[in-house]
């Protein structure tokens, strides 16, 4: 089966590093669209949840969290993979791609 998108890492990404931080920021591009996902592991989700909510600001806001048990490479294609095929795309915020 044919690849239907492609993942950009962004320049240095070392998978041990993401795996500890619990986050990852890349581009997921497919068809005339680029996605930028944010990757991250319930924990660390919560981390920033927790670190934003303060009084001057009550609310927690992001575009298209995508959280995964471990922000690893098989992870991170497995989530694309399952929500292309649920297409789970059309809910996210896109931009189009130009080449």
């Amino acid at each position: 089966m044919k690849k239907q998108y492609s993942l950009n890492l962004p320049k240095g990404f070392l998978e041990p590093e993401s795996a500890l931080k619990g986050w990852l920021e890349v581009c997921v591009i497919v068809g005339s669209k680029s996605y930028d996902l944010s990757f991250y592991d319930q924990t660390r989700l919560m981390q920033s949840i927790d670190s934003e909510l303060t009084a001057e600001q009550p609310f927690f806001v992001d575009k298209n969290i995508v959280v995964i048990p471990e922000v690893n490479l098989k992870n991170m294609h497995n989530a694309i993979e399952g929500m292309l095929r649920k297409k789970t795309f059309t809910i996210l915020l896109s931009e189009v791609f130009r080449e």
